[in-house]
C-alpha cells in the first residue's frame, strides 16, 4: 500500500513538474493528497446536436482497439499500464456494452478510450438522461510523451461523432474535480455540469457509498 502510493506520487511530482510548473505542481500535491480520503467528480452531459468544437486532426487517426492492440499497449507502456488495468481493459473489450478505440499519432498508438453504450448513473435516469439514447464516454488515457497536444480532445470529437452515428442523443462523462485539464477538454464541446458525484475513502482500502448532488 505505502509503496504504492510513494509510485503514484512520484509519478504525479514528474509529470505535473514537467507539464506545467512548480507553482501548479504544489497545488496539485495538495489536491492529491485530499484525494486519499475524498473523491469528487463530476457528471458532465451534452446534447449530440450541440457540440461546439471540431479539434484539430492533423497526424492524427482513430481507431477499433483489439485485444492485439491492448497486448501492445501493455507490452510497451508497463511504466503507465499495469497488471489490474490491463484486466480492465480486457474485461471491457468483451463486454458488448463497451467499444474501445485507440488514438495514434502518424501511426503510433498515443492513447486509448472507451464508450459505454446506455450505462450512466441511477440519479441520471429519471431526472437528465433516457439510456436508450445515451452514450457513456469513460476510460480514456493519453501517454505522458503525447500530452498537451490535444489528443484527449480529438478522441473526445470521435467518440461523440460515433454515438451521433447510431443516433444517439446525448453523451455523459465522469470527470474529477481536480483534473482540470480533462474538464477544460470536455467543456470545450459544450458539455454542462449536472451532478456531483462523491465518496470517503482511506487510499484504496476503505470505499463508502457514493453519494451524488444535483447541480
Amino acid at each position: 500500500m505505502i509503496k504504492n502510493l510513494y509510485n503514484q506520487v512520484l509519478n504525479q511530482i514528474q509529470t505535473i513538474y514537467a507539464e506545467r510548473g512548480f507553482k501548479h505542481l504544489l497545488k496539485r500535491l495538495f489536491n492529491y493528497v485530499l484525494m486519499q480520503f475524498i473523491d469528487i467528480g463530476y457528471t458532465y452531459k451534452l446534447d449530440l446536436d450541440k457540440i461546439e468544437y471540431i479539434p484539430p486532426s492533423k497526424g492524427l487517426t482513430f481507431e477499433r482497439m483489439t485485444i492485439h492492440n491492448l497486448d501492445s499497449i501493455f507490452r510497451d507502456h508497463p511504466d503507465e499500464i499495469n497488471e489490474q488495468t490491463y484486466l480492465d481493459l480486457l474485461e471491457k473489450l468483451k463486454d458488448s456494452n463497451f467499444n474501445g478505440f485507440n488514438m495514434k499519432k502518424d501511426g503510433e498508438i498515443c492513447g486509448y478510450c472507451f464508450i459505454n453504450y446506455g450505462t450512466t448513473f441511477p440519479i441520471l435516469k429519471t431526472q437528465y438522461v433516457d439510456e436508450r439514447n445515451n452514450g457513456y464516454l469513460c476510460t480514456d488515457y493519453v501517454f505522458k510523451k503525447y500530452r498537451i497536444q490535444k489528443i484527449q480532445q480529438y478522441e473526445i470529437y470521435n467518440r461523440l461523432q460515433k454515438l451521433k452515428k447510431k443516433n444517439y442523443k446525448t453523451a455523459t462523462g465522469l470527470v474529477e474535480k481536480y483534473n482540470y485539464p480533462s474538464r477544460a477538454s470536455i467543456e470545450k464541446f459544450g458539455f454542462k455540469k449536472c451532478v456531483i458525484c462523491y465518496f470517503f475513502r482511506f487510499g484504496n482500502l476503505i470505499r463508502s457509498k457514493e453519494h451524488y448532488k444535483i447541480i
